[in-house]
């Protein structure tokens, strides 16, 4: 396993995002998302603050996000706590070339059994991404292209 490269996920992730969310190579629905250059904060505003609906990873849920490098374990954390008393989190633990892999443990409201997922985030270029999303229920992608 190759050894995780933070400053390349810190440039190739922050930013925002155009992104179609695919289903059996389908979209289903789209959204905006925006990740803050310093990638330390909360999702697109100052920490403590919600997002708003409109910039979000799920349609007409608001969020509180937080991502960064541990350096203690060589990963790359995120967490989230919704709303609707949903949270989860993400971990990549590996990179091969330009293409990270780790687990997302998602539980989507309060009360929702926990979802896992292992996922793969291909990085073609510093405009596009694809996050691939493999779990027992079914695969799912985002296909993103960067706002300007």
């Amino acid at each position: 396993m190759a050894k995780l490269d933070v400053k390349f996920i810190r440039e190739a992730l922050a930013g925002k995002w155009d992104i179609d969310v695919v289903v059996g190579g389908k979209k289903v629905s789209h959204l905006i998302m925006d990740w803050p250059d310093a990638f330390g904060l909360c999702l697109g505003v100052e920490p403590g603050k919600f997002v708003s609906e409109e910039v979000t990873v799920e349609k007409g849920v608001r969020m509180i996000a937080m991502a960064g490098w541990r350096s203690d374990v060589q990963k790359w954390y995120g967490h989230w706590y919704t709303d609707k008393g949903g949270y989860g989190e993400l971990q990549y633990t590996y990179q091969e070339g330009n293409t990270l892999y780790g687990t997302v443990h998602d539980v989507p409201f309060d009360g929702a059994d926990p979802v896992e997922w292992a996922v793969a985030v291909e990085i073609p270029d510093h405009d596009h991404f694809i996050y691939r999303y493999f779990g027992v229920k079914g695969n799912k992608e985002l296909h993103a292209t960067r706002i300007k």
